[in-house]
């Protein structure tokens, strides 16, 4: 069974503390905390339900009431907890869970995503290049539990009606040479859509999307004695949902 802590507390109480490293924009976020005692924070969301917390040190416990001020001392020297960390508590985050990509890419050319945060692999994308002669062509290819490699469009319906393959099939979107766009394959001339993605969470199938955008690369090829600075056109994997909710379908595009 995989690990679904991390799901429960989203559904129950997101939290995102100010000690954290800075995130993407799209996730919540304290942006400031002045001085004079002014907390700001953003979220993707422009509705949604927080509070805030403290605590004395780092790794709590958090407190959500204030601090008891009106102490009574029976010596000449007192202690009191006062607040010195602060985080904040979404109370009523979506079903839909939506954030940046986190890929991983080995040796190999295949970068691996784990939609939920909980260490496992949730979608593949593999970039194969292949030599003849003097030419180069990479030959790319996307799997997941259940995927398509049709692009999806902002608002397309994402679930179990969907005319899903085989699962667990490796499919071929797309084959560009020498660092060009995709010329060939489903993908070609794509540059921005959506990849439609099934996958499992224990026995149970949740429904989500990544949203592929064509961005231009920077790379030093070292190959031709001098170095060359090369820009080319490369489809980037930026955001991605999933219903937390099992067989319960989405838009692709859909935040909440």
């Amino acid at each position: 069974m995989r690990a679904k802590l991390h799901i429960a507390i989203a559904l129950s109480c997101a939290v995102w503390s100010v000690l954290l490293p800075a995130v993407t924009k799209a996730e919540l976020q304290i942006t400031a905390i002045q001085s004079q005692g002014i907390l700001t924070w953003s979220n993707y969301l422009p509705n949604a339900t927080y509070r805030v917390e403290w605590a004395t040190s780092a790794g709590g416990p958090w407190n959500t009431n204030l601090p008891e001020w009106n102490i009574s001392a029976t010596s000449n020297i007192t202690t009191a907890e006062v607040p010195m960390f602060y985080r904040v508590a979404w109370i009523d985050p979506p079903d839909i869970r939506y954030g940046p990509v986190h890929e991983s890419i080995n040796g190999l050319g295949t970068s691996t995503i784990d939609l939920t945060d909980d260490s496992e692999t949730d979608f593949i994308i593999q970039r194969t290049w292949m030599t003849s002669g003097w030419t180069s062509s990479e030959i790319s290819g996307i799997r997941a539990y259940q995927t398509l490699d049709t692009p999806f469009s902002y608002g397309d319906l994402i679930g179990p009606a969907t005319a899903w393959g085989p699962t667990n099939t490796y499919y071929s979107i797309g084959t560009r040479s020498n660092f060009g766009p995709y010329t060939s394959g489903p993908w070609a001339g794509v540059t921005n859509a959506y990849f439609p993605v099934g996958f499992l969470m224990g026995t149970n199938v949740h429904y989500g999307w990544i949203h592929v955008e064509l961005t231009l690369q920077h790379v030093i090829n070292f190959d031709t004695g001098e170095p060359t600075d090369i820009t080319y056109e490369s489809l980037a994997l930026t955001d991605s949902a999933w219903h937390t909710i099992p067989n319960t379908p989405l838009s692709a595009g859909q935040l909440e």
